[in-house]
């Protein structure tokens, strides 16, 4: 699994949301944080009314939830919860 990845999508690859859909992240007591995400499952189709399907150009892939169904094939999308633990050390 790898983050923003930059050249082909493979299965796997996880996304960001578009703005409209990202779920604020949460702090955690013990410092992680919790981001809603898309990964791609390798499936490509036409995405139904609702889905996440992936668009965009190299490097800059989003996830977005479909209006309506739509006519055009895109890479269907899977929504995830993504645990981002911080570490911090002071280094002298």
């Amino acid at each position: 699994m790898k983050l923003y990845r930059r050249g082909p999508v493979h299965k796997g690859d996880v996304f960001p949301l578009d703005h409209f859909y990202w779920a604020k992240a949460k702090r955690l007591d013990t410092g992680p944080i919790e981001k809603t995400m898309a990964i791609y499952r390798g499936e490509k189709r036409t995405p139904l009314k609702g889905e996440l399907y992936l668009s965009g150009c190299d490097g800059y892939v989003t996830a977005y939830q479909a209006p309506n169904d739509l006519s055009s094939s895109y890479m269907i999308a899977e929504q995830i919860i993504v645990v981002i633990s911080e570490v911090a050390r002071r280094i002298k």
